[in-house]
């Protein structure tokens, strides 16, 4: 949770395929909670650290298939201020055929 600004944003796309949170999930303890009750029900998940679009980000594989693409803002403190979560499985097609099935 350290990491994160206090006011830091994050945002996911499921696309209606996969259950996300519906709007801007705000502040650093909100947002901790998210990611710790994600990973909790995806026991499995593995990280590695990628370039997503330009910025420092996160891919998310679960029993060695992409399930989620993190992109991350850091602020001029070098926290992270803001996080773009896709999970929408039809636009995780790219980075499947990179690395993750």
């Amino acid at each position: 949770m350290g990491l994160l600004d206090v006011n830091a944003t994050a945002t996911a796309d499921g696309g209606g395929k996969v259950r996300t949170a519906l709007r801007p999930v705000v502040g650093a303890d909100k947002i901790a909670r998210l990611i710790l009750g994600v990973l909790r029900k995806a026991s499995g998940v593995s990280l590695r650290v990628e370039d997503v679009s330009g910025r420092p980000g996160l891919v998310g594989c679960l029993d060695g298939v992409t399930a989620a693409v993190i992109g991350i803002d850091l602020t001029q403190e070098c926290r992270i201020g803001r996080l773009w979560l896709m999970m929408h499985p039809d636009k995780l097609h790219a980075w499947r055929t990179r690395g993750g099935r």
